[in-house]
This record gives C-alpha cells, sequence and structure tokens, in this order.
C-alpha cells in the first residue's frame, strides 16, 4: 500500500510537470493523486488497526474518480455536459451525505492485502450504480468515437484508456465472483487493480494526447 502510495504520487508529479500544458494531463494528475490518496488512508488504516478519519479520507478520494473518469474521457472523445456535471453533482452528494451524516462511514476492517469501509446498507445501492454507470457510460462513449474517429493515431487513444479501464474492471470482477469474503472490499480491490489504469494513463494516454495536440498546433500554424 504505501509503494503504491509513492508510486502513484510520483507519476502524478512526472506527468504534471511534463505535461504542464495538457488539460487531460491535470485531470490525470487529480486522479492519479485521489488514488494514490486512497493507498493511503489504507496504509495508515492498516497501520493504526482502524480509523474513522482515514475511512472517510479513502471514502472522499474514491467516491470522486469516476466523476474525473468522465473528464479524461472527454479529453478524447465527445462527452456531453449532462453527463459532465451529473457527475459532479453525484460526487458532491456523496461527499456532502458523508460530511453531514457521520453514521454512513463508521470505520474500516484492515484485511491485510485489501481494506473494508463500513457503509451504511442504505448507501451502498445508490453507491454503487454510481459508481459502474460512470465507468461503463465514459466507455460506451469511447467504443462508439473509436467508429467515429478516423485517425488511427487518435482512435489508439481511445483504445489505451478503453484497455487501462478493463485492466481494473475485469480482474475486479472475477475477484468478486469467486471469494465472497472479498465483496465487502470491492472499493479496495478495484483500487489496488486501478495501479495498472494509472501507467496507462500516464505513459500511453496522456502522451498521445499531447502529441495529438503538437499535431494539430503544427497543421493549424501552417495553413
Amino acid at each position: 500500500m504505501l509503494f503504491t502510495f509513492i508510486f502513484e504520487f510520483s507519476l502524478a508529479f512526472y506527468t504534471l510537470v511534463r505535461y504542464r500544458m495538457v488539460p487531460l494531463a491535470r485531470m490525470a494528475t487529480f486522479f492519479l493523486v485521489l488514488l494514490g490518496t486512497f493507498q493511503l488512508a489504507e496504509y495508515v488504516i492498516c497501520v493504526q488497526g482502524g480509523g474513522v478519519g482515514w475511512a472517510r479520507i479513502g471514502f472522499v478520494a474514491i467516491t470522486l474518480m469516476p466523476m474525473v473518469g468522465v473528464f479524461i474521457t472527454s479529453s478524447l472523445a465527445p462527452v456531453g455536459k449532462l453527463l459532465k456535471w451529473g457527475g459532479v453533482a453525484c460526487a458532491g452528494i456523496f461527499v456532502a451525505l458523508t460530511a453531514l451524516y457521520p453514521s454512513l462511514i463508521t470505520g474500516a476492517y484492515c484485511g491485510g492485502n485489501y481494506v473494508i469501509l463500513h457503509q451504511s446498507p442504505y448507501l451502498e445501492p445508490w453507491y454503487g450504480i454510481y459508481y459502474l454507470g460512470f465507468i461503463i457510460v465514459p466507455m460506451w462513449i469511447l467504443f462508439r468515437h473509436i467508429k467515429k474517429e478516423r485517425s488511427r493515431f487518435f482512435r489508439s487513444g481511445d483504445y489505451w484508456l478503453i484497455i487501462g479501464i478493463l485492466a481494473f474492471l475485469i480482474p475486479t470482477g472475477i475477484v468478486y465472483i469467486l471469494s465472497q469474503s472479498a465483496r465487502d472490499a470491492v472499493p479496495s480491490i478495484m483500487c489496488g487493480f486501478a495501479l495498472t489504469f494509472s501507467i496507462v494513463l500516464a505513459l500511453k494516454v496522456v502522451p498521445i494526447v499531447a502529441f495529438g495536440l503538437r499535431l494539430v498546433h503544427k497543421r493549424y500554424r501552417h495553413t
């Protein structure tokens, strides 16, 4: 957990410094910071043997990730304002509920390789719909965009982002199906597998978009 936190914050720093002029890089950096923050929260919870405060910090971090993912998708494919600001609104509601009703997140349990966040049973189904919805819908947008995008170069950005999403979504789904004991730790397991997504995002997707923007700028200057 500590290594993953350091690695993801290092990736965030690299991405921001290397591609600071690219809007996608700033969103990717924010995503990597959120992912690293959740890993830090897990580490502290396991070291301290629990902790409501860090459980809430970790919950807020993972709650914002799907919303940021929608904005990352919008750097590659057209995303409607309804989806963008709907994600912001939903994330804001869950964060506000966590702040206003402390009983919704009551603590955390360290299982060694993962952490279980204790959530209110009233929160879980709505939270699951929000989380999966704002992962699957952007993927569907990317698939549609691939069919319309004529440039093979820009299509590769869509492909890599989809690969990054599937790299943590599929393993998480397999663990969920095969291990009933791990089902309560889905957020932790998903963020663990999301290490692969962070690598793909920082080292493949952001460079592709940055290079594509430079190409467009050069063509614009020569017309």
